[in-house]
């Protein structure tokens, strides 16, 4: 399975990015959704959405536990737009015929 994902446009207010560059949150934020897309039972169900050419905005994901980096926060609410995060069950915004490219 390939699978592409292309995020056009990300803000984030810097009292959330604090000391972190950019350039690492990028790295962090790729390194979290590798982790969040490699969970057991993602391509099956990323398989059943087939094709998608874009999906709805999201905000972001509540942390989980206190201490949970943005980067992580990040991957799982990309997880939950595609419908595989773990919240995904509340948050899932997919569209049929609409996948980040």
């Amino acid at each position: 399975m390939n699978l592409r994902v292309h995020i056009d446009r990300l803000v984030v207010d810097e009292a959330l990015l604090g000391h972190m560059r950019p350039a690492a949150l990028r790295t962090a934020v790729e390194d979290a959704l590798r982790r969040e897309l490699a969970r057991s039972g993602t391509p099956e169900r990323l398989a059943k959405l087939g094709h998608l050419d874009a999906v709805a905005p999201a905000k972001l994901t509540p942390a989980r536990h206190p201490g949970e980096g943005l980067a992580t926060r990040l991957a799982a609410t990309v997880g939950a737009s595609l419908g595989i995060g773990t919240s995904a069950a509340n948050t899932a915004r997919h569209q049929k015929g609409a996948l980040p490219s």
